[in-house]
């Protein structure tokens, strides 16, 4: 009960932290954006060194169900901010992972 509860604030917490992500890339303080994006992966218990695993061992390690898709949505937030930035392959990167992550939590 106690993970649960833990998991639970970090997943609101987050979503406060996506909605503030989401408000700089709009007012277009894209750095700002991603800087704040990299504190999001902390908020959800993640190191962002993490991201440098195969995707199926990033999904053993962060576990599927909400915290992977809270994932799957910093990066492809992420991903919209490098392609605002003109950093077309950064943003392909965050997306095509997103998509293998959310792919694997389905399966």
């Amino acid at each position: 009960m106690f993970r649960q509860d833990f998991i639970k604030r970090q997943i609101e917490q987050f979503g406060q932290a996506l909605a503030a992500i989401a408000g700089r890339r709009t007012d277009g303080q894209l750095e700002q954006a991603l800087r704040e994006a990299r504190q999001a992966y902390v908020t959800l218990g993640i190191d962002p060194s993490y991201l440098r695993l195969d995707t199926r061992s990033l999904v053993h390690l962060v576990g599927r169900g909400p915290r992977l898709t809270a994932l799957c949505d910093l990066l492809e937030e992420e991903a919209l901010s490098h392609e605002a930035l003109g950093e077309m392959s950064a943003a392909e990167q965050r997306r095509a992972r997103a998509s293998e992550l959310r792919a694997l939590d389905r399966e």
